[in-house]
């Protein structure tokens, strides 16, 4: 990669305070077809893409925020995903339909 932004301090950041947290991940655009790795604050929506200067930049993967820091737990379904469909009569996964309970420990979970 040739081209590396640098990125000037926020200036609503404050000595002691946490930054917001961010994300990273594999990006493209969707009207000039560039590929490259986004840095962006969590809730960003229209990347700008460094090659055209659009906002139709996407993350190319789903988007794990703390993933692996502890922050915060991710649950995956018996077969394997990771996504989940939340609706008012409760949550189940879009690839085998087994509904969860997502705050109960895990009956097979020693």
């Amino acid at each position: 990669m040739s081209n590396i932004v640098t990125f000037a301090p926020r200036q609503t950041e404050t000595e002691g305070e946490p930054p917001d947290p961010h994300g990273e991940g594999e990006a493209v655009c969707i009207s000039c077809h560039h590929e490259w790795v986004a840095v962006a604050p969590v809730g960003t929506v229209g990347l700008e893409c460094p090659q055209c200067s659009s906002l139709k930049g996407v993350w190319k993967r789903f988007f794990y925020r703390g993933f692996g820091d502890g922050e915060f737990p991710h649950w995956q379904c018996r077969c394997g995903c990771g996504l989940f469909r939340i609706t008012p009569r409760g949550v189940y996964c879009p690839n085998c339909g087994r509904a969860h309970r997502p705050f109960d420990e895990p009956k097979d979970r020693a």
